[in-house]
């Protein structure tokens, strides 16, 4: 009997991590359902919000799409409405504006995605298709167009190492032969390359979910997560793949695209689908090199974040309400963006333990 309890633990823990090989020498690795260090349900503390009803005018945003963090903890803010970039320090002090609304150098129709580096803040302009270098200071360095056109929301990365900019967005073109969505800009937005493919079945709603948040490691490796899959696949610069890791779980994330199509930026065309289903909504690392991936799952009334090494290893899993997080910074603070009585508020929380201590 003890043999085969020992026999039973033995085979429970192969189910943690099942590693294999594909013919393109890619690792795969099957996390289970349950991860290292288990569940934390944390108590979040709000300790910064900025766009809330009488606020200053500057906090008086119109949309907030996106935004990102520089280096020294400013928060870059694009409001899609203004349209404008908005920069706080990181305890909330307005710093400057970053565009305007125009065609011009450093002018915007619809900022939509942000990247900031240690030198420079990269913007993707979803009407007019193009990505927009600034410097810190707002000026505008370079200017590029996408060379492809796309209903598929787009989603920016850089890494430190070579300055590359990583773009993931399905070219229309490559919507019938599945083709890759991940492209290479040099830090001159000069096209390099482009690879990765997105593993869905066909239907209309591949138009839209061929795509996914990007994050790039500190050894310059490029990790994507398709919107509707429980997946992280990690590249090399050079756009092979080497890396692909999942786990089990119950999401629902296949979707059921609705029959109306609405016209898109620059004349292609956006196809709807149903929001009752799980998507991936960010991904991010930290400064302990841990992955942050975080799945709005609707079904299941709860915002998932899961957190993987850079191994594969599955290691902890975070839930929150609905109306929780779904984003964090590289110090571990988390982040929402929602709106009450028509105030587009973005909303920075500490996790704590009842006992007052930081936990998980």
């Amino acid at each position: 009997m003890r043999a085969r309890t020992d026999l039973l633990m033995i085979a429970a823990l192969c189910l943690v991590l099942q590693p294999h090989r594909t013919s393109a020498q890619a690792l795969i690795i099957r996390n289970s359902q349950t991860p290292k260090f288990g569940v934390c349900s944390p108590r979040l503390v709000e300790d910064l919000r900025l766009g809330a009803e009488f606020s200053p005018e500057e906090q008086a945003f119109g949309t907030i799409m996106s935004f990102s963090f520089g280096e020294n903890g400013d928060i870059y803010i694009v409001d899609s409405r203004a349209p404008a970039v908005r920069v706080f320090s990181e305890t909330g002090k307005y710093i400057r504006s970053i565009g305007r609304k125009g065609r011009g150098p450093g002018e915007f129709e619809s900022p939509y995605r942000i990247w900031v580096g240690a030198s420079r803040v990269t913007i993707y302009d979803l009407a007019l298709g193009r990505i927009v270098n600034f410097d810190l200071s707002g000026k505008p360095i370079n200017t590029a167009l996408v060379p492809f056109n796309s209903s598929a929301p787009p989603f920016l990365a850089s890494g430190t190492i070579n300055g590359d900019l990583y773009l993931a967005q399905a070219p229309a073109e490559n919507f019938r032969t599945k083709g890759p969505v991940i492209h290479r800009f040099a830090p001159n937005l000069d096209l390099r390359a482009s690879f990765a493919r997105v593993d869905i079945p066909d239907s209309v709603d591949w138009r839209y979910l061929a795509t996914g948040p990007l994050a790039v490691d500190r050894n310059g490796r490029v990790w994507f997560a398709p919107l509707a899959d429980l997946l992280l696949e990690r590249f090399s610069m050079t756009g092979s793949s080497d890396l692909r890791v999942t786990r089990n779980h119950d999401f629902k994330f296949r979707p059921r695209p609705f029959r109306t199509a609405v016209p898109g930026p620059r004349g292609s065309t956006r196809i709807g689908f149903d929001n009752n289903r799980a998507a991936v909504t960010s991904l991010a690392i930290d400064d302990n090199d841990r992955l942050w991936l975080f799945i709005r799952d609707v079904p299941g009334k709860r915002i998932v974040a899961d957190v993987y090494d850079t191994n594969g290893v599955y290691e902890r899993r975070y839930e929150f309400p609905l109306t929780g997080p779904s984003r964090i910074d590289a110090n571990g603070r988390f982040y929402r963006v929602f709106s009450e009585g028509g105030y587009p508020e973005l909303v920075r929380y500490e996790s704590v333990s009842p006992s007052g201590r930081s936990t998980c």
